[in-house]
């Protein structure tokens, strides 16, 4: 359906921007200023020049891909990472403190590691300060996208178990109340499932 949009409307500029999303990605990662935006483009597709509202911004905020369409199924594939890290954070944080290990003592060990990283910082920056807008990206976006990457997978003929994992932590989430919530509070909602409360002292 994208790659018949951008065929109808391949005479006006716009039709080249088909694949733009929002949020920062890897790729940009520390080039990105708070309120800047990116895109991923084909990279045969798009005139930069043409459009000056982009601004000098623009200029590190593109990642290049491919074909049309790739944009998305890149976004997708970037969100199930991402995601994907959020279930593990909310089910390791939970049975950490299952087993007397606090929120705190765990990024003690894993902040400044190899597994440390930009999402995990925002996801904790929640759980340890309860800072609600570390990471505004809601868990019904989150859903939403991991249904997406579901039947990307089914179309693409791929058995994909943890995707379905990843997706039925957030439809947990979801259905009980969460979907409004952002997704590093994900972990609020796996801790009640298992009836933790998460910042009880050690053993």
């Amino acid at each position: 359906e994208r790659e018949k949009v951008v065929e109808q409307l391949h005479s006006v500029t716009v039709a080249d921007f088909a694949d733009m999303h929002g949020a920062g990605r890897p790729c940009l990662e520390n080039r990105l200023q708070p309120g800047e935006n990116w895109f991923l483009r084909p990279h045969h597709r798009v005139k930069l020049s043409g459009l000056s509202f982009l601004g000098r911004a623009a200029q590190r905020s593109v990642c290049i891909i491919d074909e049309v369409g790739d944009g998305h199924r890149m976004k997708l594939l970037n969100n199930f990472l991402s995601l994907g890290y959020g279930a593990l954070y909310a089910e390791a944080l939970t049975l950490a403190q299952k087993v007397g290990i606090t929120p705190q003592r765990f990024d003690s060990v894993i902040r400044g590691g190899r597994m440390d990283c930009g999402f995990y910082q925002t996801f904790m920056k929640y759980t340890l300060e309860h800072d609600r807008d570390a990471h505004k990206f809601s868990i019904a976006n989150a859903f939403k996208d991991l249904r997406y990457l579901e039947s990307m997978a089914d179309a693409a003929g791929m058995i994909n178990p943890l995707g379905n994992a990843v997706k039925n932590s957030f439809a947990l989430a979801a259905a009980g109340g969460g979907a409004q919530d952002f997704v590093p509070m994900l972990v609020d909602h796996v801790s009640k499932a298992n009836n933790v409360r998460l910042g009880a002292n050690d053993k």
